[in-house]
Formats: C-alpha cells, structure tokens, sequence
C-alpha cells in the first residue's frame, strides 16, 4: 500500500503521472457516481425495514366495505396473440371473490390472426357469461399506441370508479379484490378519496425453469420488497408497475389517461397522477402469479424496454416532478435515481477497467478501496433483506427458511449476469435519451412449464418469431447489424477482461494478489461471455431454421411485414 506522499505525487503534472491524474480522478468520480446510486437504494432499505419492522408487521389493515355494499369494479387484460396463457388468466379474474353483478371482467384484445388468442378468448368469455360473469372481449380496428392505446380506446367502457390492471400471464388469486380494495376506504366506511392506486407484487410460476429465471425472480423482487414498499411507506408515491393494481378510474383521468409517448406508460401515469395530488398503497404480503422470460432474447427485448422507458420518461416528466407543487425534495431525489438507475451499468464496467489500471500502478489507497465496499455491501445488504423479507406467493417457491438460504447461493449468478447485461442496457440507455420511438414490444409469453417442455416446435416456431420482430426494427434504426455490433462489443470487452486476469495473474509479485485480480476479472468477463455467447448462438440458430422454413415464411410474408403490428415475439429459447 503507497503511503500518503505517494498517493499525491499522482497529481503531479509531469508526463509520467499525468496518465495516472486522469485515471485517479476518473476512478473517484465515476465510484461517486455508483455510491450515489447506492444511497438511493440504502435509504429505500431503511424505509422498507422501518415500516415493516424488518419484515415482521402484520398485514397493511384498509377500511370497511360493508356487506352488500362493495363498489363496481372493472378487470381489464390487455393481449396480443396470447393463446398460451390467456385462458388462464381470463378463469383467475372470473373466479375473485366478489359480487357476480357489481364484476366486469374486459379482456382488450388487439390479437390477429397469427393465433388462436381471440378464438380462445371469445369461448372462454361465453362460458363465463353463461355462469352469471360479465365477460366480453374488446377490440378495435387498429393497434395504435398498443397497450395504453387499447387502454385509452376501451376507457369509456370502464364500469364503475375502480378498474384492476393486469397483462395476459397475471394469475389473480381469488381473494385479491377483498384484500386490496378496503384501501380505498376508512373504517367508517367512506372512501379515501386521496387514494390513487393500490399494488401488489409479484410472484412467478416459472422461477425454477433455469437460472435465467432465478436471477430475473431476485432482481424483480429487489424492486417489490425493497424499492416499492420504501417508496410507498415514506413517500406514498412509486412506479405502477403495469399489472397487478387498482386504479381510481378518477385518478387515470386526472393523471391525463394513458399517453404512449414512451414505451413504460404505467410509470408516466404514475408520476403524472401523482403530482394531481393522489396518494399510492402498496401491499407487500399478498404477491399476484405471472411469467419470467425463460430466454436471453427475451430477456433482453424486457429490459431494453424498461431502460429505454424510463430515461424516456425522466426526459419529459422530470422537470415537472421538480417543480410540481405536489413533489418534495425526496420525491424528486427519489424520481431521479429511479429512472436513471440504468447508469451504473455502463459506470460499473469502467470503473472495473479503471480499477485493474490503478491497481497495476499501485496507487491504490483505502478511501478507493471503502468506496468499492460501500457499493458492494448496500447491493448485498438489499439481496438479503430480499430473500428473508419476501412474501411467498401461492406457489410456495421459497417459502421456507432453508429454501431462502439456498437461494443466496444466487448470488454469483446475479453478479454475473448482471455485469453480462452492461452492454445492452447502456446501449437502452442511450436509445432511451436520444429517441421518441415508442413501439411496444411486449415480453413473450410461454404459458405453463409442461406446455414449454412439450412443444419443441413452438419453441422453434418463436424463436423465429423473437428474431423476425429484430429483422423489423431496421425500420427504426435497429436489426441484425445493430445486434452483431452490440454482440461484438460485449464478446471484444469480455477479451479485454480476460487479458487482464491473464496478466494480474502474471506480473503479480504476491501470489494471493495475483489470484483475487484473477478471479475478479473473470467475472465480468464470464458474463458478457454467457450474454452475448447466447445471443450470437440464437442468431445463429435463426439462420438455419429460417433456411429450413422458407417456403413458410415467403408465403407469410404479407402478414410479416404487416406495418400495423409491432411483430412482437412470444418466444421460447432456452438461455
């Protein structure tokens, strides 16, 4: 270790320090940047354990709906080409608990032709119309706006003053309406006017189905068990997270109704009806079943999708969440590192370059060193309070003790996955801040494990389906050479993390030294590895079954380059 007159003879400003000046600084800007970040994510850890004391209070109590007397509510579910899962979905939302005549279940419908979703959809409404259920399938001529489109086009036929949102492979439990809507009311039984939108998390069906699935269930509960119930609790505002809530009817059309100038409508409306002055619940303990992408592409077109969103989002509603009248200085702390939170993955790679460069010079010193530990102790210590404080849906994954300590074992996975998706989020990021495009292209969706493990066509079939909807993109400045790029970028990185570990392991005088650089370089490396590894092997893939299928696809190909659908994939390639 340098001592403190080597530490400063770094600032020196003759031609053999300069380039370490440089690196020194940039070094300690950028892990500024990350602690940043990772005070958000702390004080969000503090606020979830204070009002949950540490994840051991009972249930949020709302008011009293008397018998007889509980209010109108609308389900809507919104699909497009759905038929794995939407038959499911629609039976959860007709099977709540709650008055026959004061339930409208609308499932908007902007399916075509390309599957059985409507023909399901259309049988399965009847059978529940017959059963005493108000059912009915919506649609409409086009798909302008897609989802907040459908919404904005179906709004009138809202019944009632409250509607629930939920996607095609949400899976209600029947009592999710007697739980979640008491909080719109008081205990005399009046309503809470102030109440805009009550949430709930998620649990998913599909968790065990790989590790991509795994680490997709940890960093979305990270977001639940931590981020939304510390925002709600001490800021009564979060992010609607697209399914898996109420609305006051009243509150969308105040908050300005569904716009699609951004790919994540839910988060625009959120902060727009937030700062028309209504309030936000969230329930931690009562988690609502839906699907995890079970592949790399998919997984990546989700991503993208929230990334992209939310830095469109901060562009155009940041300046008004400052100076709303309804915002506070912690609300619009909060607002910024939510929607920005993206950053530290193109900071964390470089600060990772930065970090080998220092070390080889040896001009590491402790302050860098405890700047690091911070980081990486506030990610952990969000990790744990996750896999202990998570509320176990009805599927009964990780409801035991033991099961959540094995699920540490996580862990690594998440590192390096994460670390292998800088690439890609970085490039959201940018796509993000620099484009209005606002195309919608929804996660695939597979259904049931069984169906996925029994259908090696349709697993063929969407993996096509995922690569036509990149082919389609060349019409907004994407494709297969933006994704060859975006692949060679990530696969010539993890080489340059690879010759690192090479060298530490080399130049290094002290043994054990050598090792922990080592190990520590080959774990960026190994994730951009795995990530682009598997998105250059899918791309691939998609060449031979497209030469496979030829005849197939030349006589589909009007409906391919239909301009009026987003073509978007409902996959199954196995990561």
């Amino acid at each position: 270790m340098p001592s403190a007159t080597s530490y400063w003879t770094v600032f020196h400003p003759d031609a053999d320090t300069v380039v370490e000046c440089i690196t020194v600084v940039a070094f300690m800007v950028l892990v500024s940047v990350l602690n940043l970040y990772a005070l958000a994510k702390l004080l969000n850890v503090c606020r979830a354990l204070a009002s949950t004391r540490a994840f051991t209070k009972p249930p949020l109590e709302g008011g009293c709906i008397a018998p007889n007397e509980e209010p109108v509510v609308t389900i809507q579910i919104c699909c497009y080409n759905e038929e794995s899962v939407i038959e499911a979905t629609i039976n959860a939302a007709c099977s709540v608990d709650w008055p026959k005549e004061k339930l409208h279940v609308q499932v908007l419908d902007d399916s075509d032709s390309k599957d059985d979703t409507s023909n399901i959809v259309e049988a399965v409404a009847a059978s529940w119309r017959e059963k005493g259920i108000h059912c009915v399938r919506l649609t409409r001529p086009n798909r302008v706006g897609y989802k907040a489109g459908a919404l904005t086009a179906q709004n009138d036929k809202i019944r009632g003053d409250f509607v629930a949102l939920f996607d095609a492979d949400h899976r209600y439990d029947v009592n999710f309406l007697r739980r979640t809507m008491p909080q719109f009311f008081n205990k005399d039984g009046s309503e809470k006017k102030e109440i805009g939108l009550v949430q709930v998390p998620w649990a998913y069906y599909n968790t065990h189905t790989n590790l991509l699935t795994e680490y997709d269930a940890l960093m979305l509960d990270i977001s639940h068990v931590i981020e939304q119930q510390g925002r709600s609790a001490a800021l009564h505002c979060f992010g609607f997270n697209g399914t898996g809530g109420i609305w006051r009817h009243r509150a969308i059309q105040e908050g300005g109704g569904w716009k699609w100038h951004t790919v994540t409508e839910d988060l625009d409306l959120s902060y727009r009806s937030h700062l028309a002055g209504y309030k936000f619940v969230y329930l931690r303990d009562i988690p609502q079943q839906l699907e995890v992408p079970t592949n790399i592409l998919a997984h990546k077109q989700q991503k993208h999708r929230w990334t992209k969103g939310y830095w469109q989002v901060l562009r155009t509603s940041l300046w008004d969440i400052w100076t709303s009248e309804h915002s506070n200085f912690w609300i619009r702390f909060e607002a910024f590192f939510h929607m920005s939170s993206a950053t530290a993955n193109p900071v964390t790679l470089i600060v990772i370059i930065l970090f080998a460069i220092i070390a080889d010079r040896g001009i590491m010193t402790l302050p860098m060193i405890f700047s690091c530990i911070f980081v990486l102790t506030v990610v952990f210590t969000s990790i744990l309070c996750t896999v202990y404080g998570k509320v176990a849906g009805t599927n009964g994954h990780y409801g035991s003790f033991w099961s959540r300590t094995l699920r540490l074992g996580l862990v690594p996975v998440a590192v390096v996955l994460g670390l292998g998706m800088s690439v890609y989020e970085t490039y959201a990021m940018f796509d993000g801040i620099t484009s209005n495009d606002a195309t919608f292209l929804r996660t695939p969706k597979e259904g049931s494990l069984e169906l996925h493990k029994s259908n090696n066509h349709t697993q063929d079939l969407h993996e096509s389906q995922v690569i036509d909807n990149i082919v389609k993109k060349k019409r907004r400045g994407g494709g297969l050479m933006t994704e060859m790029i975006l692949v060679v970028v990530g696969l010539t990185l993890a080489s340059l993390f690879v010759g690192f570990a090479i060298v530490s392991l080399m130049v290094s005088e002290v043994r054990s030294e050598g090792a922990l650089f080592f190990a520590g370089y080959l774990v960026p490396a190994s994730g951009l590895f795995v990530v682009h590894g598997s998105v250059f092997r899918a791309l691939l893939k998609r060449r031979g079954l497209k030469k496979a299928s030829a005849p197939t696809e030349s006589s589909s190909s009007t409906t391919a380059n239909d301009t009026s659908r987003d073509g978007e994939p409902s996959g199954a390639l196995a990561s």
